[in-house]
C-alpha cells in the first residue's frame, strides 16, 4: 500500500480561465477573486487544497497577476505558520493552459517529480481527497502507464452547475477507466455555443468487453496527475488544454497510457465557468450543500455571520431597518445599512453596502461598497460589482452587469442582459460594447449570442426555456396553475386543474410518485413568508380551497408518506424545522393524510433528528389517542 505522507503533496492552479465570459466585470479585477457569497472564488479553491492535505499550492496567472499576488501577500496563505504554502507564478506569454503545462516542465520540472493535482480556477469542493489520492497510487505501482485520475460528479443534463459550453459524453469500463470522452460543444470558436451530434468512435468495442456511456457526468477540472502529463504536453505543442490533452491520450492507439476516474456520490465538486454556474453554486454555497465551506464557517476579511433559517446570513455588523423584509437565501456582508421598507430575496449583499429605502432585490449579486437610492428595482441575475452607485427609482432589470465603479441617475433603467462600466478616459459610464472577438456575449446566458441592447428582448423567456430541465419547467407550470386556481378560487374547478397538472406531467414525463412530491415541495416554496403566522395562515387557506385536488393525489397511505417524506425534504433543505409540525398537523386536521401515515413515517421513514425532536409530542398525543380508542373498541 503506497504512502500517502511521504511525500510533499503538490497543485497547480490556473487563474486564468483564457476566455472572456465575466466581461466587464473582470476588466480590472481577477476572474480568481470574484466573490462568491462574499467570499473571493480562490479563496473556496484553497480552503479545499489546504483540506485535501496539499502542502504546496503553485498558482499560475497570465492577467492580473499583481492583484493576486497582493491577495496572497495579505492573507492568511503568506503566513509561516501555515500547513499549505502558496506561491504565485508569472506566466504572460502563455497563450492556452498548454502553454503553461510546458512552461512548468521545461523551468520547474524538479518541482514536480512525483504526483501532483491540477486545479482550474473556480473550482468550490468539499471532497475528501484521500479515497480518490490513494487509488490513484495503488494504480501507479501496479501500471506506471496510469497517468491521471479525472474527479468527477453526478449531475445530470440540465442541471444549474453543469455548463452547455464544457457539456461531455463518456465512456467508463467496470473499474472507472476512461474509454471515450467526447465534448458536446464545437471546438472551432466560431461556433463554440453550438452543439455537436454525438460520436463515439467504433473502437471502443475493441477496448473493453463491457462499458457504460454516461452523459450524467460533470468533469469539476479536478485530476490527479503522475509527471508523465507534462512531459507529453511538451511533446504534443498541440494540446491547448486538458481536455485536448485527455482526447488525445484516448485517440492515439499506439500509446498505452490510462485514464481513470473518480466519481464523487455524496460530496460536493463544481467550478463557476460562466454566470449561469456563478448563480447556482452561489445558492449551493447559501444552500450548505459545500459544508464546511459556509459563510459561517469560513473566516475571510473579519466577517462574523450568524446562521438563520431560511438561508439567511447576517453578519454582526450589519444594520437592518425594523420594517425591511427578508425572505431566504440572503447573505448581507458587514458594516451594509438596509434601510426602512425593503425587500430581500435570494440576494448576496457584499460588505459597506446600503441598500435604500423602499428597494426591492431579487436573486441578484451585489459586491463591496455598492450605494442604491430609494425604491431601487433589481432583479434576477443581475450583478452590481464594487462601488456602483444607483440614483433613486433606478431599474436594473435580468441579468444586467453593472461593472466596478458605475454610475447611474435616477429612473434609469438598464435592459435584460445589457452590461456597463465605466470609462476611465472619459469619468463617465457606458454601454459595454463586446469586440468580434469577446466571447463575454455568449456566456451571460449560454443561449444569447450577442450582446443584447435596451430593445431587444423578445427571445429571452424562450431561450431561459431551453436551459431548464424537464423537472424544472413543470415545477415553474405547477406553481403557475397553483397560484392561478388561488387566485380565482369562486372560479376555481378542481377537475379543470388536475387537469392542468396532469397535462404538465405527460408533458414533461414526470412519474405520478415524483408529481406528489413536487406539488408539496412547489407550495412549500411559494410560501415563504417572513412571518411564521402569515405563511401558516396562507397555507391553511391553499390546502383547504384545495382540497379536493390534494384529496385526488393523495389517494393511499403510500402517496401520503411521499408527501410526509417531501415536507421533510423541504424544510430539512431549508432548515424551516420550526413549521413542518404545523403544516403536518394541518394536513391532518384536514384528514389530508391519516394517523397511520404519520406514525409510518415517523418510526420507519423520518431521518431528520431535529424535525423528530419537533414532532415527538404531536406523535405521541397520535399514539395515545390510537389507544383511547382501541380501549374503546
Amino acid at each position: 500500500m503506497p504512502d500517502l505522507t511521504s511525500e510533499t503533496l503538490k497543485a497547480i492552479v490556473i487563474t486564468d480561465s483564457f476566455n472572456r465570459r465575466f466581461l466587464p466585470v473582470t476588466l480590472h479585477h481577477p476572474r480568481a477573486l470574484l466573490p462568491v457569497a462574499n467570499v473571493p472564488l480562490l479563496e473556496y479553491t484553497l480552503e479545499f487544497l489546504s483540506a485535501s492535505g496539499v502542502k504546496e499550492v503553485h498558482l499560475y496567472c497570465r492577467e492580473h497577476e499583481d492583484k493576486i499576488r497582493f491577495y496572497i501577500e495579505n492573507s492568511k496563505w503568506s503566513s509561516y505558520s501555515q500547513a499549505c504554502k502558496v506561491f504565485v507564478n508569472s506566466v504572460q506569454e502563455a497563450l492556452n493552459v498548454g502553454d503553461i503545462f510546458r512552461s512548468i516542465q521545461r523551468t520547474q520540472r524538479t518541482d514536480f517529480l512525483s504526483d501532483f493535482l491540477i486545479v482550474s480556477v473556480g473550482v468550490v469542493s468539499n471532497m475528501n481527497f484521500f479515497s480518490a489520492l490513494k487509488a490513484h497510487k495503488e494504480r501507479n505501482q501496479k501500471n506506471p502507464n496510469s497517468l491521471m485520475t479525472l474527479v468527477m460528479s453526478k449531475a445530470d443534463p440540465g442541471h444549474p452547475i453543469r455548463s452547455q459550453e464544457e457539456e461531455i459524453v463518456v465512456a467508463l469500463d467496470d473499474f472507472g477507466l476512461l474509454l471515450e470522452y467526447v465534448p458536446l460543444v464545437a471546438v472551432d470558436s466560431a461556433n463554440k455555443n453550438k452543439l455537436l451530434p454525438l460520436q463515439i468512435s467504433s473502437g471502443l468495442f475493441s477496448k473493453a468487453s463491457t462499458f457504460t456511456i454516461r452523459s450524467d457526468l460533470l468533469d469539476c477540472r479536478i485530476a490527479i496527475c503522475s509527471p508523465l502529463v507534462l512531459e507529453l504536453f511538451v511533446d504534443n505543442f498541440d494540446y491547448d488544454n486538458i481536455a485536448h490533452f485527455i482526447r488525445g491520450v484516448l485517440d492515439d492507439e499506439l500509446n498505452e497510457y490510462r485514464i481513470f476516474t473518480h466519481i464523487l456520490d455524496n460530496e460536493y465538486a463544481a467550478r463557476v465557468s460562466n454566470h449561469k454556474t456563478y448563480e447556482a453554486i452561489s445558492m449551493d454555497v447559501l444552500h450548505r450543500w459545500t459544508f464546511p465551506f459556509v459563510p459561517d464557517v469560513i473566516l475571510y476579511n473579519n466577517s462574523s455571520y450568524k446562521y438563520k433559517r431560511n438561508n439567511i446570513y447576517i453578519d454582526d455588523e450589519v444594520s437592518l431597518a425594523r420594517s425591511c423584509k427578508l425572505a431566504r437565501d440572503i447573505i448581507i456582508g458587514g458594516y451594509s445599512r438596509i434601510e426602512d421598507d425593503v425587500y430581500i430575496e435570494g440576494a448576496i449583499i457584499g460588505r459597506n453596502c446600503v441598500i435604500g429605502k423602499g428597494c426591492r432585490l431579487h436573486n441578484c449579486y451585489i459586491y463591496d461598497n455598492v450605494h442604491l437610492g430609494e425604491h431601487c428595482t433589481i432583479e434576477k441575475g443581475a450583478i452590481l460589482s464594487h462601488n456602483v452607485l444607483l440614483g433613486a427609482h433606478v431599474l436594473v432589470q435580468e441579468k444586467a452587469v453593472l461593472a466596478d465603479t458605475v454610475t447611474l441617475p435616477d429612473n434609469h433603467v438598464v435592459a435584460p442582459y445589457q452590461r456597463y462600466y465605466y470609462d476611465y478616459e472619459t469619468g463617465k459610464s457606458a454601454v459595454w460594447v463586446p469586440a468580434e472577438e469577446d466571447d463575454s456575449a455568449h456566456e451571460i446566458d449560454e443561449s444569447i449570442a450577442t450582446a443584447v441592447s435596451s430593445d431587444s428582448t423578445s427571445n429571452t423567456d424562450h431561450e431561459e426555456h431551453e436551459l431548464l430541465c424537464p423537472e424544472e419547467l413543470f415545477i415553474r407550470e405547477l406553481s403557475d396553475s397553483l397560484k392561478a386556481a388561488v387566485q380565482s378560487y369562486r372560479n376555481f374547478s378542481a377537475d379543470n386543474l388536475v387537469l392542468e397538472i396532469n397535462s404538465s406531467k405527460h408533458a414533461y414525463n414526470i412519474p405520478m410518485a415524483r408529481v406528489i412530491e413536487l406539488l408539496f415541495i412547489t407550495l412549500l416554496r411559494d410560501s415563504l413568508y417572513s412571518n411564521i403566522n402569515e405563511r401558516l395562515n396562507y397555507l391553511l387557506r391553499i390546502f383547504s380551497q384545495l382540497k379536493e385536488v390534494f384529496q385526488h393525489y393523495l389517494r393511499s397511505g403510500t402517496d401520503e408518506v411521499a408527501a410526509l417524506e417531501a415536507i421533510e425534504h423541504h424544510c430539512s433543505e431549508t432548515t424551516d424545522i420550526e413549521v413542518c409540525r404545523q403544516i403536518i398537523q394541518i394536513l391532518y386536521n384536514l384528514e389530508l393524510i391519516s394517523e397511520d401515515a404519520v406514525l409510518y413515517w415517523f418510526s420507519k421513514k423520518l431521518s431528520n433528528t431535529l424535525i423528530k425532536q419537533k414532532m415527538a409530542r404531536f406523535v405521541k398525543w397520535l399514539e395515545e389517542a390510537s389507544e383511547e380508542e382501541a380501549s374503546e373498541d
